[in-house]
């Protein structure tokens, strides 16, 4: 078994497990393949930090679950003892941590190692001084240009999409949806088939702070996706859109599934560092900026809370930057 091709030796064992009557692996509700290590358990502290932030502080899953990914990266060098945690041992894990991220995983680290240590000294586990020995970072507001593409690229890819395959139905209907609406990919992730109203050409999706909002649906985007339910999509009893493709049918990972689905679909395509899924909200933006629209209404349509959250697609207007722009001292005509 161990000579044949990687892909025939997994569905052999599949087809055994089926026979013998197993049952299906799976990893936090989602199917995991029989060689794949189940996690290693969370230290004490650790899960009770988690359960401290569903319970107590209210955050959605995903959120938490991204929290304890990032604790169990570097949890092993502070140590279970709160009571051995020095300053030093503290600044030394944040330049550790700091020589090895981007700037944006430098702010989350940073955020999670706070919340960490605040809920160790609320239990009196350690001293809450502790938290003034956090390195901190200069953090720039707006400091990155969004990925962006021209429309008609975008639309290019997804027309390319083989659409004789159930993979390239569903890849087609997640990118038109992505960028005709300008959702994000995990809202898109979320979507339930009973949120769909076809009749009025609308859907309701799960925003940012579990806020449910009502959304056209754009008839480019609705065709792809009716072309995804009636002729890729698995009969299946799972309520979400975008399912995977074998068994067991269910929801594809809910926290990255739709941006891996793009980035595969793109890198089929010859397309690489394209941004994945969220290149299509900032060309959503981009777009609707150059056709005259307003930064309150794009931050409407973006479903921004704050009208500063939608000026940093101004950096990726020429047009906008141009009249802003002042002739440079003794080169004026």
């Amino acid at each position: 078994l161990q000579r044949w091709p990687r892909p025939l030796q997994l569905s052999l064992r599949r087809w055994r497990r089926f026979l013998n009557g197993d049952p299906i692996l799976t990893q936090n509700g989602d199917v995991r393949r029989e060689n794949r290590k189940p996690p290693a358990p969370l230290a004490p502290s650790v899960a009770a930090f988690k359960a401290y932030l569903l319970d107590e502080r209210g955050f959605v899953p995903a959120t938490v679950a991204s929290y304890i990914n990032d604790i169990a990266r570097w949890h092993h060098r502070l140590g279970e003892d709160a009571g051995q945690y020095t300053p030093r041992s503290i600044r030394r894990l944040c330049r550790e941590e700091f020589a090895k991220r981007a700037p944006g995983a430098q702010t989350r680290f940073l955020s999670v190692l706070r919340g960490y240590i605040a809920f160790r000294a609320g239990n009196d586990e350690c001293d809450r001084t502790l938290l003034n020995a956090i390195v901190s970072r200069p953090t720039y507001t707006q400091g990155t240009i969004p990925k962006t593409k021209p429309f008609k690229t975008l639309r290019g890819y997804i027309a390319a999409c083989d659409t004789d395959k159930p993979v390239g139905l569903r890849a087609r209907a997640v990118m038109a949806l992505l960028l005709e609406t300008g959702i994000r990919a995990k809202e898109a992730g979320h979507l339930k088939l009973e949120d769909i109203d076809w009749a009025n050409g609308e859907f309701v999706i799960d925003g940012k702070g579990r806020q449910r909002e009502a959304m056209p649906l754009p008839e480019s985007a609705g065709h792809a996706m009716l072309d995804w339910l009636e002729k890729g999509r698995p009969q299946c009893d799972c309520p979400y859109v975008f399912v995977r493709l074998r068994r067991p049918y269910q929801a594809l990972n809910l926290n990255s599934g739709i941006s891996t689905l793009v980035q595969a679909e793109l890198r089929k395509q010859g397309v690489r560092r394209s941004g994945a899924a969220h290149v299509f909200r900032h060309s959503f933006a981009r777009q609707h900026l150059k056709g005259g629209l307003t930064l309150p209404q794009i931050g409407r349509l973006l479903r921004h809370r704050i009208v500063d959250t939608t000026q940093i697609y101004t950096k990726v207007d020429d047009r906008m930057l141009a009249a802003l722009a002042q002739d440079w001292p003794g080169e004026a005509a």
